[in-house]
């Protein structure tokens, strides 16, 4: 994040580049292409919407790291947790209580981070928007 932040080119260009370095990456190791070979049609468009999706993620976090701090676009990504919990809710599936006290902590410090007056700016509120999408 930091060297990204750094870095003066374009989100959507940081985020291919490092999709593309890691897809390279993996694909050289002999267990990934074994098991790329044995994905039924199904899996394999699931595996393309999640790129697509992880993609898309990467874009926005870096794009909120032009808006923000590194220090808070990366706790507001560390609120993935709730999401997933939201939508296992929604989904039928249980969630234990123990979860939800375990991302009630955390939401309250990202609620800290959040409501600090040392970046009050519109554009530290959008950055962190972005991260926490």
């Amino acid at each position: 994040a930091v060297l990204a932040r750094a870095c003066d080119a374009q989100p959507l260009a940081i985020a291919l580049w490092r999709m593309t370095g890691a897809a390279a990456l993996s694909a050289c190791a002999p267990s990934v292409r074994a098991g790329l070979r044995r994905l039924a049609a199904p899996d394999a468009r699931l595996a393309v919407v999640a790129g697509a999706l992880l993609a898309m993620h990467f874009q926005l976090f870096f794009l909120a790291l032009r808006r923000t701090s590194v220090l808070r676009a990366t706790v507001l990504v560390g609120l993935v947790p709730l999401w997933v919990g939201l939508a296992d809710n929604l989904s039928g599936r249980a969630v234990p209580p123990r979860f939800w006290a375990g991302v009630g902590t955390a939401v309250a410090g990202v609620a800290v981070l959040a409501l600090d007056g040392a970046e009050a700016a519109t554009s530290a509120v959008s950055g962190d928007a972005l991260a926490a999408a």
